[in-house]
């Protein structure tokens, strides 16, 4: 598979390596042009827009060519069929759910266990959901406190007194524009803790609340929101068919899970082989996105503190999802599934499969 290949670019500077599924493309902002490659030569034509001036070089290894093209302007400008440059891709943006959500948008035989924001007995806002609380010490009212990290926002304000493109499509395009972000996936923010859920049922009617009215939410900005659907793990076909509900129906292109066990299985358990194989039948990716809370969480037991769980889990749980995916052989199964790891850095990444590699030679050499 040539998504296999890794290319060499010439100059981290002036160039950049773009992901096109089938073939790779070695992009110069300078020279505006390109070297492609491909084992698919006819992916190849179709992916400059004609035929290229060199093709059947082998290159890095048996069955994959290239072919350099020159084009009008870099590929990283070019514009999509709707007429708007992507340079700028947040690509884990968050909403605020309104309190009112899942009441409005849940089916009525599940409203009277919808999940409900409420002010604790201590002035906190927290979460109810199923028959659990959610929401810590501090409770969840800072989660639309934007800026506070760097001082410029209170975390002393109510949870709709957050920030307001987190809840309304129309405030958020002005700071998009503020930042320079071309286009956002969304991830929820209550919504995270939806795993804490145990009856799938119910699970899969919040994720259903929670779609629909997140496609709501992009709907007035096709080009620049993207919804990313939210899916009811605590069981595969319940999963798979909101998965198919979301495409067909929302026009969704993507859903995430999250990296702690569901069930006790982690992501590679051969249960889950029926949702990712109609993840790559639907061209359908996977976002993997922690939430601190409502999960068990490995190494979280260890610390006091919501700043001291949320670095432990939200790395350490991506390093073992991320395991489970590539040493537990999900990508070899399923190929053509795209999984992103998210709100985890990524320092983390280059050593971590630099001992995946590693143990890999250890057990070849000690066969």
């Amino acid at each position: 598979m040539v998504d296999r290949v890794i290319v060499n670019v010439d100059s981290l500077l002036s160039t950049q390596l773009v992901n096109r599924r089938q073939f790779y493309v070695s992009i110069s902002r300078a020279r505006h042009d390109a070297r492609v490659y491909t084992n698919d030569a006819e992916a190849l034509r179709r992916a400059v827009g004609h035929e290229p001036k060199a093709a059947g070089t082998p290159v890095l290894c048996s069955g994959v060519y290239w072919v350099r093209a020159k084009f009008k302007r870099p590929l990283t400008e070019r514009r999509t069929p709707m007429g708007r440059t992507y340079n700028v891709i947040d690509s884990d943006g968050h909403v605020l759910e309104p309190p009112n959500l899942w009441a409005d948008y849940i089916e009525p035989v599940h409203r009277d266990r919808a999940p409900q924001l409420f002010v604790d007995s201590d002035g906190k806002e927290r979460l109810r959901i199923e028959d659990k609380v959610l929401g810590g010490p501090l409770g969840l009212s800072a989660a639309g406190a934007i800026g506070a990290r760097q001082g410029a926002a209170s975390i002393k304000i109510k949870y709709i007194e957050g920030r307001k493109g987190g809840f309304d499509p129309h405030a958020r395009i002005p700071d998009l524009d503020l930042d320079g972000i071309d286009a956002v996936f969304l991830y929820p923010t209550l919504g995270l803790l939806s795993g804490a859920v145990q009856d799938p049922p119910l699970a899969a009617a919040i994720c259903r609340a929670y779609n629909r009215w997140l496609a709501d939410y992009c709907k007035p900005y096709p080009d620049r929101l993207f919804g990313v659907a939210m899916l009811p793990m605590q069981s595969v076909e319940l999963a798979i068919e909101e998965m198919r509900y979301a495409r067909h129906q929302l026009g969704m292109r993507s859903g995430f899970v999250r990296p702690n066990p569901y069930n006790n299985r982690m992501l590679s358990h051969p249960a889950y082989n029926p949702l990712w194989t109609e993840a790559q039948e639907l061209d359908f990716a996977i976002g993997v996105h922690e939430g601190t809370g409502g999960m068990v969480a490995a190494g979280v037991d260890r610390f006091e503190g919501i700043g001291a769980k949320h670095i432990v889990s939200h790395t350490v749980e991506m390093m073992l999802a991320s395991l489970s995916v590539i040493w537990g052989g999900v990508c070899e199964r399923f190929p053509k599934v795209r999984f992103a790891f998210l709100e985890s850095g990524g320092g983390w990444i280059a050593p971590w499969l630099d001992r995946e590699l590693s143990a890999t030679l250890h057990e070849i050499h000690s066969l």
